[in-house]
């Protein structure tokens, strides 16, 4: 009897434990103003030491902040003044699938594949994606510095690479954040009667072409990577064909309106910069410049 009432125990045991986690983004080493918002909401929260980011999560520093993403021995630095979304972390045939989009900032990278576990790791941008599998880079989008390894840089925007999530229900009443709260909304308009973001079919929930609002439309040529080796440094250029048409790249209109939010403008005044879009594909050339 006691041998049966032991195997029971033990099964009950084993089923209240999940079969596999799957792969974690989890924070660590936060330093000042650090933010999330999750899939589904428009609230920013404060972020928490050990919280773990479920694909579709939006990461937001503030002036003079930063944060620690680790994933398994895979660790990603977002520096100051950066909006980063986890899009996709899955582990496939024994291959750890990482994309992250980032809006505006910088990040450095170390990917490192764990005993027995691949990484497909990359960081895409609105003007070009970084691709490794096992390596130390700084990115942010326009620039591009390989510390070790081998990156593959690739022009043009990108299809975001996300997962399909689940929406988090709003349960919290949103209040109108203190001044100089990273990811706040300054516009001043009244949001109350805007439906919720949706989910849609592949990406997170919320509306990630937005996230393209300024950047050039070129769209990204996966066949045609540029290889970048360790010590190499490479800087994309935005050459325009019709100078009556240029705009600054988005990224600097976003670096504006969020160093502005962290209350380090030029001004305590929080409007946001407006965005321009850049002109349409063919009135923009991307080009890579070496230098090291």
């Amino acid at each position: 009897m006691k041998f049966k009432a032991t195997f029971l125990i033990l099964g009950l045991l084993v089923g209240t434990l999940p079969l596999w986690a799957g792969p974690q983004a989890v924070l660590s080493s936060l330093k000042g103003k650090v933010e999330v918002k999750a899939p589904g909401t428009k609230a920013w929260v404060a972020a928490t030491e050990g919280q773990v980011l479920t694909p579709a999560t939006t990461l937001s520093t503030g002036f003079d902040s930063s944060v620690l993403v680790v994933i398994d021995k895979t660790t990603i630095q977002v520096k100051p003044l950066t909006r980063m979304t986890i899009d996709k972390l899955v582990e496939e045939s024994g291959t750890v699938k990482t994309s992250t989009f980032l809006r505006v900032g910088s990040v450095s990278a170390s990917v490192k594949s764990a005993e027995g576990v691949k990484q497909d790791f990359k960081v895409q941008s609105p003007y070009s994606t970084a691709s490794v599998r096992g390596t130390e880079f700084d990115f942010d989008g326009l620039r591009l510095k390989v510390r070790e390894g081998l990156v593959a840089l690739i022009l043009g925007r990108p299809k975001r690479d996300t997962q399909p999530v689940e929406a988090v229900a709003e349960t919290t009443t949103e209040e109108t954040p203190a001044e100089g709260t990273a990811g706040e909304d300054t516009t001043g308009e009244d949001t109350t009667d805007e439906p919720a973001a949706e989910e849609t079919d592949g990406e997170p929930a919320g509306e990630p072409e937005d996230d393209f609002v300024g950047s050039p439309d070129i769209a990204a040529d996966d066949d045609n990577p540029v290889f970048v080796p360790a010590g190499d440094e490479t800087k994309i250029k935005l050459n325009f064909n019709n100078p009556t048409e240029r705009t600054r790249p988005s990224s600097s209109n976003d670096r504006e309106s969020l160093s502005k939010e962290s209350g380090t403008g030029s001004s305590q005044t929080t409007t946001n910069t407006p965005t321009t879009k850049a002109p349409t594909k063919g009135g923009v050339v991307l080009t890579i410049e070496f230098a090291r």
